[in-house]
């Protein structure tokens, strides 16, 4: 990996706010060429920054697999909005990559209607063997 996609991805990992106001501004060539390389785990928190057109330009630009990786480290707000953004083509296949337990989530999720606590809803619930350091949790 050269020094561009790291530099970068530590740039995101330490300060998603001000990267999502970076690539906010972004013209569409400059934002493809930034993220290219990118794993798409990296912008999940930088997406919950970003008003809902941004994120799903950025989430447009990535490739199926970043796509995927983002949709596992999004947040359940954040993964319904981008997938709803979706043709039913596309969101068919974005769906079609997840893991099944994901999948069947968010499409419960996309059942209710925009706009109500129903879309909302983030059913997630983890838990932690009482020895897992901070750090070990953070990084599930």
């Amino acid at each position: 990996m050269s020094a561009h996609p790291l530099i970068a991805t530590e740039y995101l990992r330490r300060h998603p706010g001000a990267a999502a106001h970076v690539l906010d501004g972004l013209p569409a060539a400059a934002l493809d060429e930034c993220l290219h390389g990118l794993p798409g785990r990296e912008l999940a928190p930088v997406l919950e920054y970003l008003s809902p057109a941004a994120a799903s330009r950025i989430f447009a630009a990535l490739d199926a697999q970043a796509r995927t990786d983002l949709l596992e480290r999004a947040s359940s707000k954040v993964a319904i909005a981008l997938l709803s953004n979706l043709d039913e083509t596309s969101r068919a296949a974005v769906l079609g990559a997840l893991t099944p337990g994901l999948r069947e989530e968010f499409i419960r999720l996309l059942a209710y209607p925009t706009g109500t606590a129903g879309r909302l809803m983030d059913s997630f619930v983890l838990g932690f063997r009482p020895e897992l350091s901070v750090a070990e949790c953070l990084d599930r």
